[in-house]
């Protein structure tokens, strides 16, 4: 199977090994399910009832299958993370093919918990993020985007660095 590229959507693949004299025909094949996403690219929601309930699954799927054009994460609503988000090891993410998070409706990201660490979103180390807080068609002074970061540890609503920790 050299060289096979798969379209996106949902697979199942099984593997099966015999030989001469096998004495447990029953173990000989393993069934295995997986799924194949196109690079990312785009708009995408993200709240309750979104494409994306949280944006840390977001960044996650942006670190599982990369970026393939401009991505914009658009938060409807009030979202809510229980741990911080660290924006970090994106394959493909850059000053071209950025990341835009924003505000799709008037909206409030709660980052709170036990914080582990001083922040509630790291840009660690990647060029081409912006977090807009403004709703996409609004100019000016619109702010209808709203972090807070709530818990012991928190300090920074955003931390920008480029360090490798």
């Amino acid at each position: 199977m050299n060289g096979v590229n798969l379209t996106s959507g949902n697979y199942v693949a099984t593997l099966s090994v015999s030989y001469a004299g096998d004495q447990n025909s029953g173990n000989d094949q393993v069934t295995t399910n997986f799924v194949v996403k196109n690079p990312l690219t785009g708009n995408h929601t993200v709240g309750t009832s979104q494409e994306y309930n949280t944006l840390s699954q977001a960044i996650t799927d942006l670190k599982d299958v990369t970026v393939g054009g401009p991505v914009t994460l658009l938060v409807q609503g009030d979202v809510t993370e229980s741990s911080p988000i660290t924006i970090s090891g994106i394959s493909g993410l850059n000053t071209t093919n950025s990341l835009t998070i924003k505000a799709g409706s008037i909206s409030t990201i709660n980052i709170s918990g036990t914080l582990t660490e001083p922040w509630g979103i790291r840009i660690r180390g990647v060029e081409g993020v912006t977090i807009d807080g403004s709703i996409t068609g609004k100019k000016g002074s619109d702010r209808s985007l709203t972090l807070n970061v709530t818990g012991v540890n928190g300090k920074y609503g955003v931390l920008v660095d480029s360090s490798s920790r």
